[in-house]
């Protein structure tokens, strides 16, 4: 009787601490192992962490910004600023360092639209400046032909019958010779050589009334001469200013107030030339 209680008793208990959710406090009393494990970061030091890499990233987009800014003003600083390409582009025999364009109205004053921009433009010595007109035209901006500008310039007086010969386009501006003086030249292409060479020499007295407007001189008595192994006609007048003209090539036409801008619209077109071979 006693036998069967006991095998009951033992029957009854748990083969296993772990059945009777045994802690790990009395693990460790009945003598078995306890694994160990890494010990968690205290919430705090955790949380200081976290703050310092916020702190420290904060710092960086700061200074990060700070520079960027920084190379943005000196790049905007010692950046060139070139004006917008015009909408209109006008007549290029030449290379030009600077172009600007004068819209002309009923009423506008050449002469004093071009002085303005005279004042303000800044070419080292040496540079081209390029002036060309546009015109309203049915609503619609347009370039002005020689024919046209000049024929308003001399108040429709045929004093320029070469633009018979000539295209429809021309250039018109200034040469830096240095310091403050500088040079006015014209350009026309050439569409008769002939017969544009013989009504420019009998009509060249008329060239300084013409040409006025632009800041050429007056000017008469031309004479003959040879520049750069090319012939020239030139009239002088007051300071070594005059008019000079040439057909440095069968299709274009130079005028000039100085001996200085005619050489260096020579060395131009003929830069030119070499560049489309």
């Amino acid at each position: 009787m006693n036998d069967q209680l006991d095998n009951q008793a033992s029957n009854n208990q748990p083969r296993s601490p772990k059945l009777l959710g045994v802690s790990q406090l009395q693990e460790k009393r009945q003598g078995k192992p306890q694994e160990d494990g890494p010990e968690p970061l205290p919430p705090e030091d955790s949380s200081r962490l976290f703050q310092a890499f916020l702190g420290l990233a904060s710092i960086t987009f700061v200074v990060l910004g700070i520079i960027a800014l920084a190379a943005w003003g000196w790049t905007a600083l010692n950046t060139e600023k070139t004006p917008p390409a015009p909408a209109i582009m006008p007549a290029d025999f030449i290379y030009t360092e600077t172009t600007r364009e004068i819209q002309l109205a009923t009423s506008t004053d050449v002469s004093f639209e071009i002085g303005l921009f005279q004042d303000i433009l800044d070419v080292r010595p040496g540079g081209f400046t390029q002036f060309y007109f546009t015109t309203q035209q049915s609503g619609q901006l347009q370039l002005m032909t020689p024919q046209t500008f000049f024929a308003r310039l001399t108040l429709n007086s045929d004093t320029m019958p070469v633009l018979d010969y000539t295209g429809n386009t021309f250039m018109y501006g200034s040469y830096a010779i240095g310091g403050e003086k500088k040079g006015s030249y014209v350009i026309l292409p050439v569409a008769d050589y002939e017969n544009a060479y013989g009504a420019l020499l009998q009509s060249e007295e008329d060239l300084s009334v013409a040409l006025g407007p632009l800041g050429f001189p007056a000017a008469t008595d031309f004479r003959d001469t040879v520049i750069e192994n090319q012939d020239v006609r030139f009239a002088t007048s007051t300071e070594n200013t005059g008019i000079y003209w040439a057909f440095p090539q069968l299709d274009r036409l130079v005028i000039t107030t100085d001996e200085a801008t005619l050489r260096a619209v020579f060395s131009r077109l003929e830069q030119a030339r070499r560049s489309q071979q």
